[in-house]
């Protein structure tokens, strides 16, 4: 990995998917490790849901060489790790 990107918390501003799918494709680019923390926690059905994990697997693996944390439908935390 070549750092971190600052936390994210999932639930400012409007809260929904939009903060994944930039956190993703911000670290898979920079291949800086990023934390996501209270995922969609102020809407209706909180944490990731199956769009926002399917779109966050398909980013790691087309950068290649990343590992998830907490990529499943639920989960209000989500961790990328970069090998390089």
């Amino acid at each position: 990995s070549l750092g971190v990107l600052p936390p994210v918390d999932g639930s400012l501003g409007e809260g929904g998917g939009q903060v994944i799918r930039v956190t993703a494709s911000n670290s898979a680019m920079t291949r800086k490790n990023a934390d996501v923390t209270h995922i969609r926690a102020k809407r209706p059905k909180p944490g990731l849901q199956e769009q926002h994990a399917a779109c966050v697997k398909a980013v790691v693996a087309i950068a290649g060489g990343g590992k998830l944390f907490g990529c499943e439908v639920g989960s209000s935390t989500l961790r990328i790790e970069w090998d390089d």
